[in-house]
């Protein structure tokens, strides 16, 4: 009888050991470790392509050379201009809109272009270290000063006019920087200017209130000089 109680007593005391339930079944579900979250996908970072004067197109470029060098991406396009007046353009990576550029001629002859254009919101180029897209403050940064505007009207957008001596004035190489902008609130601005030049500075504060945004960047040069006449 003694060695029976103390057998009894012997399993009691297992039991009340720390642990002594483990082997009655599985824990439950709440004590078990939680599944490693999967770690976040790396975004990819956008490679962005600065435009010089004289890459991806030079001054002397013409539609036939732009066509033997970029093949089916280029494109060559007439399309109606400002006042009935034809554009002549080669549209390069026209499938592409982060890497497409339009490069406009001044005549039907295509030899020598005069600019080229994006405007794409998605584009990769970047001109003078500005992309499409971004605001006033990024360009007033990078001329190191305010600029002159005109034609910052409902639907029009505003064009810079002059850079008053900023470093955009001149990009390296010679060539020229245009800008034009539009802003959600371009009535402000129009309803501030007078005349239908509608001249103003970036600095003015319905121009800053406007809040614009660059919508097209463009690189220009200056007519190339016709080609010299052999002597007979």
């Amino acid at each position: 009888m003694t060695s029976w109680l103390i057998r009894v007593a012997a399993v009691a005391v297992l039991l009340a050991l720390p642990g002594a339930g483990a082997a009655r079944g599985p824990a439950k579900p709440s004590a078990w470790p939680a599944a490693a979250k999967p770690a976040p996908r790396a975004t990819p970072k956008v490679r962005i392509t600065p435009i010089t004067c004289t890459a991806p197109v030079g001054r002397l470029d013409s539609a036939k050379a732009l066509r033997r060098r970029f093949g089916e991406a280029a494109l060559v396009r007439i399309t109606p201009g400002d006042e009935g007046a034809q554009e002549f353009v080669v549209v390069l990576n026209p499938q592409d809109s982060a890497r497409r550029i339009e490069v406009i001629y001044p005549d039907a002859a295509m030899r020598a272009p005069l600019r080229l254009r994006i405007d794409r919101l998605s584009s990769t180029w970047s001109v003078a270290g500005l992309r499409v897209g971004e605001g006033l403050a990024a360009v007033t940064a990078r001329n190191g000063g305010g600029f002159a505007l005109r034609g910052f009207g409902t639907g029009e957008g505003g064009r810079v006019t002059g850079w008053s001596g900023g470093a955009l004035a001149t990009l390296p190489g010679g060539c020229t920087l245009g800008v034009r902008f539009v802003a959600p609130q371009t009535e402000q601005v129009a309803a501030a200017a007078n005349g239908s030049e509608r001249n103003l500075r970036s600095d003015q504060a319905e121009v800053v209130a406007a809040e614009p945004i660059v919508a097209e960047l463009s690189m220009g040069w200056a007519p190339a000089p016709p080609p010299a006449r052999r002597r007979k």
